[in-house]
């Protein structure tokens, strides 16, 4: 019968039970030990079955309810999230290229567009280029200096010939290419 009743019928056939036991419900809800009844008939065990499905029943009804309601609001986030993100790209990137046009670190009262100068690096992959290179180091005495020192490893040593190129008024030795990355740019809000 309980199966065939409609959930406000189910309310109104268990409500009078539900406020009898009311008292112990708060009770237990607070963390209290549960009262069991002493004496059970048919009538009794009736009463607690009705009241269990209401409970579950209105439960699960409100962890639909949750669970609708959480993927609603979780959608709304994202899309709310993912236009947030767009305007912070759109705001960054114009940021950046004034940053660019402007060549250098621009500092105002919300943040700065912090420009970071392009670094040199040394290139001489090419062996051609290395044997070059080597050669010319041994003609000049810079073998030591320019190279690691293990002659069957012999490797450029890069940070010293960006410092000897530095100190060299710019001259590059043979065999040796210099790339200089670009310049970048960082938005940093205070």
């Amino acid at each position: 019968m309980a199966d065939l009743v409609s959930e406000d019928v189910l309310d109104w056939l268990v409500q009078d039970e539900l406020d009898a036991l009311q008292e112990q419900y708060l009770n237990v809800s607070e963390g209290g030990d549960v009262e069991i009844d002493e004496a059970f008939d048919d009538d009794r065990v009736e009463m607690h079955l009705r009241c269990l499905k209401h409970h579950q029943v209105k439960r699960d009804a409100l962890q639909r309810l949750f669970d609708t309601e959480l993927q609603k609001m979780a959608m709304k986030m994202e899309a709310a999230i993912h236009s947030l993100d767009g305007s912070i790209r759109f705001h960054t990137e114009n940021l950046v290229a004034f940053g660019q046009s402007l060549g250098e670190t621009f500092k105002g009262l919300n943040g700065n567009v912090k420009r970071t100068k392009g670094r040199d690096s040394v290139k001489c992959e090419d062996e051609k280029e290395r044997k070059k290179f080597f050669a010319w180091c041994e003609e000049t005495g810079k073998l030591d200096t320019l190279t690691r020192l293990k002659p069957e490893e012999r490797k450029p040593e890069k940070r010293e010939i960006l410092n000897f190129i530095k100190n060299e008024g710019g001259e590059v030795p043979p065999g040796i290419d210099v790339e200089t990355s670009e310049d970048s740019y960082k938005v940093v809000l205070s």
